[in-house]
């Protein structure tokens, strides 16, 4: 353990409220041995658990049950790179095959570090069919070389730099893995210069847009979130979401599925903000009457419903 290790331990105190908050919060369903090993996680890196830098989540085991695992954001493992003062930067990632619909398809990503004055690369590659997730995939379908991209960096910084950063894993890394419901993992947005915290339990808008076209009198939205777009003729949902969106806040939504023709939308039947801090979801309902259109209705046929 490095000097600046021992006194990252020797400063970070965690008080007992603090404790009882992180148990019934941002670890909840830990038991107290999972909980002990999350704190010396967080300690010997020199972060609170409080800061949200390190998340605790558990993941699923084939034999059964789960293992605690804890979860950092790439930007996370950078900073600790830098702070051995020997991270020499890193290469733009390198591409094989045509995308996500190729087989072959793999981000390889080189970083660098000075090892005895020397500057010495260590390059990994990650492979689309071994971290892209099967479910809850819409950052994948949306930005398939970023989020893989991110993979191969995480691969490439923990061969380099296996001190600082052994046993830590990126959410990206991980997400091709099942997680315990009892503990969701948390998971961010990157929205310019603004990171949204979140959890399995709710999701982030990441859009609001204006169809500027009416349903049974109702101004038509789409709302975009971590998790698919959604229709909403809701004015106060539609309010909620834009505000989640200035404050960068998630949201947990209340939908319902519903098919028509060849296809399926999700209308919005209430949209409300999840307070970060406390998880606990705020009231935001909406105040006029559900509409959703039904599959049978003249105003939605053809072409009008692939615009829906």
């Amino acid at each position: 353990m490095t000097t600046d290790m021992v006194k990252s331990e020797q400063a970070l105190t965690i008080t007992t409220d603090q404790r009882s908050l992180i148990k019934n919060t941002i670890a909840k369903g830990a038991t107290n041995e999972e909980l002990e090993l999350f704190f010396y996680d967080c300690k010997r890196r020199g972060v609170h658990p409080l800061d949200k830098l390190i998340h605790f989540t558990k993941r699923k085991q084939k034999g059964g049950g789960s293992v605690y695992t804890p979860i950092v954001g790439i930007d996370f493992m950078r900073s600790q790179a830098a702070a051995s003062g020997e991270y020499a930067g890193s290469d733009d990632p390198v591409f094989e095959g045509e995308g996500p619909d190729d087989e072959t398809f793999a981000a390889r990503v080189t970083v660098w570090r000075l090892v005895q004055g020397q500057r010495c690369p260590f390059t990994a590659t990650a492979r689309w069919s071994e971290y892209h997730p099967k479910e809850n995939d819409f950052l994948w379908q949306k930005m398939p070389h970023t989020m893989l991209a991110k993979c191969g960096e995480s691969l490439a910084l923990r061969k380099g730099f296996p001190q600082q950063l052994s046993g830590l894993y990126s959410r990206e890394e991980m997400e091709q893995a099942g997680s315990d419901t009892s503990a969701p993992p948390r998971r961010t947005v990157d929205r310019g210069e603004t990171t949204v915290d979140y959890d399995d339990s709710s999701e982030v808008v990441t859009s609001v847009v204006d169809k500027e076209k009416k349903v049974k009198g109702a101004p038509l939205f789409h709302i975009f979130t971590s998790r698919r777009r959604y229709t909403c003729l809701h004015a106060e949902a539609v309010k909620t979401a834009q505000q989640a969106l200035r404050e960068s806040k998630p949201v947990d939504i209340d939908y319902e599925e519903i098919s028509y023709g060849k296809g399926t939308y999700f209308a919005i039947n209430s949209l409300k903000i999840v307070d970060t801090t406390t998880g606990e979801i705020l009231d935001a309902e909406p105040d006029d009457e559900r509409t959703h259109p039904e599959p049978d209705d003249d105003e939605l046929t053809g072409d009008e419903f692939a615009a829906f």
